[in-house]
């Protein structure tokens, strides 16, 4: 049982299962009921769905297998007992797990990349693979590089959902796109839109989180190329939430409030506090508003249906 616990811990289990979640929202939240207006349906089949859920589930476990074997200072310093391989697990035995796990979610993601026609997505979990490998052992040593790497990563999640479907749904209404023109293209809008949102918070919580590991270990304070760059996350993302409220929300009241609630002003108060302190204790406030920010885009997408059904855009 105490091995279980220690692979579950090991694999971030808790941050598999927000990923799960992250895929199963985009479809059912966002890409179903924008079909849904025109009639149109999904066309991945639920299986084959969770397939591809299992392959990226199963290449993020591995991606913190392999940090975990690589381990830097800061996070032995910052989290003394959080390091599970080499001190609860065998180093030769965490890389065989991480290979055997990088194998299954290639071979799965490939399955049902044949199955929709369109074999060259499995490229995409080829590579997501090798830049977690890199990640872990070079990327994650500066700061910016590592963690935006990271954060295009998080981003990533819904666009798979969306490249799955759409080969098989220009397939199924083929006739439809011949008669109007309109491809299906524009379920990149908004998948894109919470792509990017995804990334901004991701982008801000990751490099708060390193910032406060360095000053764990008396290294510098926030580095202005850091503080900078999140700074500019901070501002797009109100900038996207402003723009989100006005443009697109005006009459969506619920979705509107919630977006301003858990998402706009929690931004806001940690742009204002980060711009006019930078102590260790300021950055622990922001990186849990910025997992708050985190969590609210998140759960914004169970309005997204309701926005659709009552035509609120």
């Amino acid at each position: 049982m105490k091995r279980i616990t220690d692979v579950c811990k090991l694999i971030r289990l808790p941050y598999l299962l927000t990923a799960g979640f992250i895929m199963f929202a985009t479809r059912e939240m966002i890409i179903r009921p924008i079909l849904a207006i025109n009639n149109h349906s999904l066309q991945v089949s639920l299986f084959n769905f969770s397939i591809i859920v299992l392959a990226t589930l199963l290449l993020i476990a591995a991606g913190y297998i392999i940090n975990d074997y690589f381990d830097t200072k800061h996070d032995r310093i910052s989290r003394p007992d959080g390091n599970i391989v080499g001190r609860k697990m065998e180093r030769r035995s965490a890389i065989k797990l991480h290979t055997t796990l990088n194998i299954i979610a290639i071979v799965l993601a490939g399955y049902v990349s044949y199955r929709v026609g369109y074999n060259k997505l499995t490229i995409l979990f080829i590579l997501a693979s090798g830049l977690l490998w890199f990640y872990s052992t070079s990327y994650k040593r500066y700061s910016l590089l590592g963690k935006t790497v990271i954060s295009i990563m998080i981003a990533a999640m819904p666009m798979i959902v969306i490249l799955y479907e759409i080969p098989l749904l220009s397939i199924k209404y083929a006739t439809f796109i011949q008669e109007t023109g309109v491809s299906f293209l524009y379920l990149l809008d908004w998948t894109g839109g919470f792509a990017i949102l995804l990334f901004l918070s991701s982008l801000i919580m990751n490099l708060t989180k390193d910032s406060i590991k360095r000053e764990l270990i008396e290294e510098k304070r926030m580095q202005l190329s850091v503080k900078i760059v999140i700074v500019l996350a901070y501002v797009l993302l109100i900038t996207s939430i402003n723009f989100l409220v006005i443009e697109i929300f005006e009459l969506a009241y619920l979705a509107k409030y919630f977006l301003i609630a858990a998402v706009g002003l929690p931004a806001l108060f940690s742009l204002i506090k980060l711009l006019t302190s930078n102590k260790l204790t300021t950055l622990k406030t922001n990186y849990t508003l910025s997992k708050i920010i985190t969590v609210g885009i998140i759960v914004f997408c169970l309005f997204i249906p309701y926005i659709f059904k009552n035509n609120l855009l």
